[in-house]
């Protein structure tokens, strides 16, 4: 809320019915919490009594938060996208990799197998070699 200067998801009106800060502080009740305080201090005037000149207290952290994921949206759905591709990229390379190493008894054995799924066609033995 200090980074931010707000108070509360939509105003200070949030803070009625929380239970996870402190209401009280040296025998003085407080309406917010001091990070709704527009300068941070050990005065509790602006705790006691919030007002537009000393405190955020009518302004909500959510509109600020949305606004922030609306700036930051495209570079947050390109590093996502760019994720998943390698992700999946790196997934065919692995099977590309067994493929070209022969390990597809590994494949049936470990992943069709349990799945329940049908096995892959056996391997053709190779012919004998007849001298001639």
């Amino acid at each position: 809320m200090i980074q931010n200067q707000c108070c509360g998801v939509d105003n200070y009106l949030d803070f009625e019915n929380a239970t996870k800060w402190t209401r009280e502080l040296n025998r003085t009740k407080l309406v917010i919490p001091m990070a709704c305080c527009r300068i941070p201090s050990t005065d509790l005037e602006c705790s006691r009594m919030p007002r537009d000149y000393n405190s955020h207290f009518l302004t909500g952290c959510f509109p600020k938060f949305k606004d922030k994921i609306e700036r930051w949206k495209d570079t947050i759905l390109a590093i996502g996208g760019t994720i998943v591709g390698v992700q999946i990229s790196m997934v065919f390379l692995v099977l590309y990799v067994m493929n070209q190493l022969g390990i597809d008894v590994w494949f049936r054995e470990l992943i069709l197998k349990p799945l329940g799924l049908s096995e892959l066609p056996p391997e053709p033995t190779p012919e004998p070699i007849t001298p001639a």
